[in-house]
C-alpha cells in the first residue's frame, strides 16, 4: 500500500530536519537519495529518478510539479503555490 500525501509530506520533513542535523546523513541522501529514502521510510517506485538539491542564501532551488490532470488547481495546491506550505513533494 502507497503512502497517502500526509505522510509522504511527514516523512519527507523528517528527512530534511535530519539532514540539517546530520551532516553524513545529508551527504548520503545527497549522494544516494532512493536508497536514503528508502530507509527513512519512503517508498520510491521502480523506475522513479531522484535528486536532491540544496538551497543556499545563495543558490535556490526551484521545483516545477506535473500540472493537475484537469489543468485547474485545487484549492490545496493553489495555498501550496501561493506560498502555504514549506515543502512541496513533487511525487506525491
Amino acid at each position: 500500500m502507497g503512502q497517502n500525501d500526509s505522510d509522504m509530506k511527514a516523512s519527507f520533513a523528517k528527512v530534511i530536519a535530519k539532514s540539517w542535523n546530520d551532516p553524513a546523513f545529508k551527504e548520503r541522501l545527497m549522494s544516494d537519495p532512493k536508497a536514503v529514502l528508502a530507509e527513512s521510510g519512503v517508498s520510491v517506485p521502480e523506475g522513479v529518478d531522484v535528486n536532491v538539491y540544496e538551497s543556499t542564501k545563495q543558490k535556490w532551488a526551484l521545483v516545477i510539479p506535473p500540472a493537475p490532470a484537469s489543468g485547474e488547481l485545487s484549492d490545496e495546491a493553489l495555498g501550496g503555490a501561493a506560498g502555504g506550505i514549506n515543502v512541496y513533494c513533487c511525487c506525491c
